[in-house]
């Protein structure tokens, strides 16, 4: 099995291993053979959403592994996602449900999350309002001793500004939609400068040409080469180097074990440089080419 013993610290004093196993997509069918091959292959972090049907066949894979007592709850690190709630009293409900559903009693991190795209927010005093009372319900739920740890996940810096200013108990997370190939900079940089720490999607589940087209390239495969590894384990390498944290979504085994198994070689800062260079050419053609498009059909 893999080194995984790589945490990031978090502001409030716990740490967050830094590659998490994503089962927001995983079916109930397969899921428990999916969730034993990413324990047995290292992974200690498992991510799901409080609100979708599969939470209780996570918790009885979870539960299979540690009744073989081999491994207990300090092992695991469970983080959640919910969706912002015009009842936000509702959070604790759906907290409660989800740690029933798993079978733990508190989880180490929860997220509030914006299912709508952060430009189709609207600065109103009705949504701030909505906000700031579901931040306060999270925060209930850490003084309640269910959640050690609240964050968010697809917000926009407007509204990461608002919980700023209001909260009690600063987010420790801000989680980005998207994989690490787009990752918005600007706005991990500007989360990251408020101690938040920043977590993305890893590519295995990723189809854009854009990323692709980074997966072939002959410089990036030729790096991958040297160090035994796919292009795509580079990537989750240069997250993990950066601090940042990254949830792996697979339903092949081998890509489960690959994507963790990246804690064997250490990229240089030549390397880093030439990678950034890469998806910077990558990101930048393709701009022009939507852009071409866009005129041609104007």
């Amino acid at each position: 099995m893999p080194i995984t013993h790589k945490f990031v610290p978090l502001n409030n004093g716990f740490k967050v291993p830094c590659i998490g196993f994503n089962t927001s997509k995983l079916e109930a069918h397969n899921i428990e053979k999916l969730m034993l091959c990413a324990i047995d292959s290292g992974y200690r972090h498992i991510d799901c959403v409080s609100t979708n049907d599969n939470v209780k066949d996570i918790g009885v894979a979870l539960q299979m592994k540690l009744s073989l007592g081999t491994l207990n709850r300090t092992n695991f690190y469970i983080s959640s996602k919910v969706p912002i709630e015009k009842d936000f009293q509702s959070l604790r409900r759906i907290c409660e449900k989800t740690l029933a559903d798993i079978g733990v009693s508190y989880l180490d991190l929860y997220l509030l999350h914006s299912s709508s795209a952060p430009e189709d927010y609207t600065q109103t005093e009705k949504l701030l309002d909505i906000i700031d009372g579901n931040w306060r319900e999270m925060e209930r739920l850490v003084d309640a001793g269910l959640v050690r740890s609240i964050g968010l996940s697809n917000f926009n810096r407007n509204h990461l500004d608002r919980i700023i200013k209001i909260c009690n108990i600063k987010p420790v997370m801000l989680h980005l939609e998207g994989v690490f190939m787009t990752l918005d900079e600007e706005l991990a940089g500007y989360a990251q400068s408020f101690g938040i720490q920043v977590s993305v999607h890893d590519l295995s589940s990723s189809t854009t040409k854009e990323e692709n087209e980074f997966l072939e390239n002959k410089d990036v495969c030729k790096m991958a080469r040297a160090y035994h590894k796919t292009p795509a384990q580079l990537l989750i390498r240069q997250a993990v180097q950066r601090d940042i944290i990254v949830l792996s979504h697979s339903t092949d085994p081998q890509r489960i074990r690959a994507n963790i198994d990246v804690f064997d070689f250490e990229l240089t800062s030549d390397e880093v440089e030439k990678l950034e260079e890469v998806k910077t050419t990558i990101k930048k053609k393709h701009r022009t080419e939507i852009l071409g498009n866009s005129k041609s059909l104007g």
